[in-house]
């Protein structure tokens, strides 16, 4: 049976419809204004909504009478929801760490919160990503663990990469501690490409995709490959300099547990189904269909990110996504054939036609560059396809 909930933010109320009821704590995501907030144990109109801590990032905590006003408009049979409430506060101590101080809440997520942390006599400033989500603390220590140990030991010496400098995975609420980068995301980049010529716009673009590709290749070289498996704009930074490194090198496999998790509990809209937090319309759009099966990681899942990724910043919108038209949007572009017909292969369905690993896209792409440079303005509509054979067996590869 249908049932409806209403959105709490106190600038939105906005009445959502999902023909099967969300699982009680379950995450959602207003798809009118962004709100996040998890679904109420109790039956349709019979909770009212409890004002969330003023330090919710969602504005002002509704009212009782706000929420009667909502029932007495949308009716029966209407579930008013639950913010989800933050598990730390400014000024409190990072647990096991108390030298380091919280300073400001920067994110949240379907697995805990970032903050912006620092140092109590240090001028020293770093963001600590907290899992508090009970099934993210699980995964995070009895499958990540190891990894984590990899990359704080191989990742971080990349320029283009954040470094993972500190970690706690024994106290009740595991954290990992990264280098600050407060220079926004790759989303920020593309918006200020966007104010460019055309021409500039994709120059930069290509330049950033070759950044991006090292980075991820430095942890596919490895004797045992590191995969992000969670590559998308928003784990990709920027720092003071511009220059973009991408960060969650060693949580992937946590991010993509709660993306397939999520894949089914959706609220529906007009438009189809809406992300929840647990499933970001950004991390699925960018997960390879094998990932979104559940399979073993594979580089090859890096390689489908950033094929989006690449469609996504060539032509500077990060909210289209390749489909059967993808070719003739690039072409459209005026891009090498070459570079189009990687991209093409990068985000085919079978493995087996996308370059075999980061580096291999890496150095296609740079080839591809220097032998035909990229300006749109002067590209030949018959430079030659770049060839991209069925890749080698590789050792298995962690998740990152």
């Amino acid at each position: 049976m249908p049932v409806s909930y209403v959105c709490p933010s106190p600038n939105c109320g906005a009445s959502l419809r999902t023909p099967l009821r969300v699982p009680s704590g379950r995450a959602v995501t207003c798809p009118k204004c962004g709100f996040r907030f998890v679904a109420s144990s109790s039956h349709p109109g019979a909770t009212p909504f409890r004002p969330a801590p003023t330090s919710y990032p969602g504005g002002s905590p509704d009212t009782r009478a706000q929420d009667s006003a909502d029932r007495a408009r949308l009716g029966t049979g209407v579930q008013v929801v639950e913010p989800i409430r933050l598990v730390f506060e400014n000024g409190d101590p990072i647990p096991g760490l108390s030298s380091w101080v919280l300073e400001r809440q920067i994110g949240v997520g379907g697995f805990g919160e970032v903050w912006l942390v620092r140092h109590e006599w240090k001028a020293v400033r770093r963001a600590v990503k907290f899992f508090t989500h009970p099934d993210a603390r699980h995964r995070l220590v009895t499958h990540e663990k190891k990894v984590l140990v990899r990359v704080m030991k191989h990742a971080g010496d990349h320029p283009n990469i954040v470094p993972l400098v500190e970690c706690n995975l024994d106290g009740e609420v595991p954290w990992l501690m990264y280098e600050y980068v407060p220079g926004g995301t790759l989303a920020d980049a593309v918006r200020e490409w966007n104010t460019r010529s055309q021409p500039k716009r994709i120059r930069r673009a290509v330049r950033a995709l070759l950044s991006i590709g090292a980075a991820i290749a430095h942890c596919h070289q490895l004797a045992t490959p590191i995969v992000h498996r969670d590559l998308k704009p928003a784990n990709v930074l920027r720092d003071e300099t511009g220059a973009l490194r991408v960060t969650d090198f060693g949580i992937g496999g946590t991010a993509v547990a709660h993306l397939i998790d999520g894949q089914t509990h959706g609220l529906m809209t007009n438009s189809g189904r809406v992300p929840t937090l647990l499933r970001s319309a950004g991390s699925f759009g960018y997960a390879s269909p094998q990932q979104r099966n559940g399979d073993s990681p594979d580089p090859r899942d890096d390689v489908y990110a950033l094929g989006v990724l690449g469609f996504q910043m060539l032509l500077g919108d990060l909210t289209l996504w390749p489909g059967p038209d993808m070719a003739d949007d690039l072409r459209g572009l005026g891009l090498p054939r070459s570079l189009v017909s990687l991209l093409v292969h990068s985000v085919a369905h079978n493995p087996s036609r996308r370059p075999a690993d980061a580096n291999e896209w890496r150095l296609a792409l740079e080839a591809l560059t220097t032998r035909s440079t990229p300006d749109p303005d002067t590209a030949s509509s018959t430079a030659t396809p770049t060839s991209i054979t069925p890749p080698p067996k590789r050792p298995q590869s962690d998740v990152g």
